[in-house]
């Protein structure tokens, strides 16, 4: 099963205002150019993910996210006084709650 594809070469690119002769230059004529360079189409499926500082407001609501969507999360996170860490902790025991220990590593 191939899961790589080529971009179509026929993709009009419209041209950059802000690039000088010489970046536009040096864009086209390089040997790597985003149109030669194979795609990787995304996996599906299930996923362990590791997510860090997964105790705090954006970490937590990632995990919640992923746990939501079928995936296994493991939470790496150092725990500091940054802010309150009562609240990295109420972060942490809702997602135990609603997801148990099973699929969801601390």
């Amino acid at each position: 099963m191939n899961i790589s594809k080529q971009l179509p070469q026929d993709i009009d690119i419209p041209s950059s205002t802000s690039a000088t002769d010489s970046e536009t230059e040096s864009i086209s004529t390089g040997s790597y150019s985003w149109e030669t360079t194979d795609i990787v189409e995304p996996h599906v499926g299930y996923k362990k993910v590791l997510v860090t500082g997964g105790a705090g407001f954006i970490g937590s609501h990632v995990a919640d996210v992923l746990l939501e969507r079928g995936d296994d999360v493991v939470i790496i996170d150092e725990m500091n006084d940054y802010y309150s860490l009562d609240i990295k902790q109420s972060n942490l025991k809702l997602l135990q709650s609603k997801y148990g220990n099973d699929r969801l590593k601390i």
